[in-house]
């Protein structure tokens, strides 16, 4: 079933219905899939089962306060009210402490927990597969180099979502002169939030998909690969996706070491910086042109 996703996306399908009417069309696609009969290839709904495993993880008694992550928008029809001012609120307070920055909570709370499991979460699912399929072949065939010095460089890309940013106004707000109001709206898109682009320079609604990658005799491999609103920063998905792969490695490659973190300037945090020394590595960090105090008489600029 996973095979024949990634064929999907290859083939630019999005709907898993369309997809079952071709493969029941397209033998050649049944054998690509691996499929064990090309003659009784899956129906849409067995892909829509396997989707909802894979959001879902390990079975669990249903409970009515807590749902399953792929009943949460059933019967939405393509219709989701939410208040993006909410929810950015509720965002805000995650981080409660003022005098702390952003960085320094999460590099606090990822450290806490180093020696714990990861969440059982669609993240973790995703890179298990990830590590399982690609990750621990390449390391059992050398393409990851020498894994007790693994030089891994993780950034963040925009990933904007194709649903109005603007929502549809379920108020009369706008009808009683009020352009811009709080009230909830529709939209076609759950989860995508407002986030800044720095090599666009725009601000988009959307995703940030994050990355973290090695590199060894011109082949790249990645490593670790997760999905947040387009208004997470880099920095913090970064900090999050570093923990997340350091306990996978320890699980899957006990003999992996990630001695050295690249970054670009958009991670240039001390406490980014000194994560990486607790888990026996260093970041090397473009400086971030923002954080520039001055020159000494040297002309060496300190941050």
């Amino acid at each position: 079933m996973l095979r024949s996703f990634i064929l999907m996306a290859l083939c630019e399908e999005s709907s898993y219905n369309k997809w079952a009417a071709k493969l029941a069309h397209s033998p050649e696609l049944v054998i690509l899939s691996g499929f064990p009969d090309k003659d009784k290839p899956p129906g849409g709904s067995t892909f829509y089962d396997f989707m909802h495993r894979l959001l879902d993880g390990s079975y669990e008694k249903r409970c009515q306060h807590n749902p399953r992550p792929s009943q949460r928008y059933r019967g939405a029809k393509g219709r989701f009210r939410r208040n993006l001012k909410q929810e950015k609120d509720l965002r805000t307070e995650e981080f409660a402490t003022l005098n702390e920055g952003k960085v320094k909570q999460i590099v606090a709370r990822e450290l806490s927990i180093l020696d714990g499991a990861l969440p059982e979460d669609f993240t973790k699912r995703l890179n298990e597969l990830l590590m399982v399929c690609a990750v621990i072949p390449s390391a059992e065939r050398g393409i990851l180099g020498e894994l007790e010095k693994l030089t891994i460089s993780g950034d963040g890309s925009s990933a904007p979502s194709q649903a109005d940013g603007n929502g549809k106004p379920l108020c009369t707000c706008h009808e009683e002169g009020i352009k811009k109001c709080d009230c909830d709206r529709l939209y076609a898109d759950p989860d995508a939030t407002w986030g800044w682009d720095s090599y666009r320079e725009i601000y988009y609604f959307g995703y940030r998909l994050h990355a973290m990658c090695t590199s060894w005799n011109g082949r790249d491999l990645p490593l670790h690969v997760m999905v947040n609103g387009a208004h997470r920063s880099d920095v913090l998905m970064g900090v999050e996706a570093t923990a997340r792969l350091f306990k996978q490695l320890r699980k899957h490659l006990p003999q992996a070491r990630m001695r050295y973190g690249v970054f670009d300037a958009g991670y240039d945090a001390n406490d980014f910086y000194r994560m990486w020394e607790k888990l026996g590595g260093s970041a090397l960090i473009a400086l971030n042109q923002a954080h520039k105090l001055g020159a000494d008489e040297n002309g060496i600029s300190w941050t």
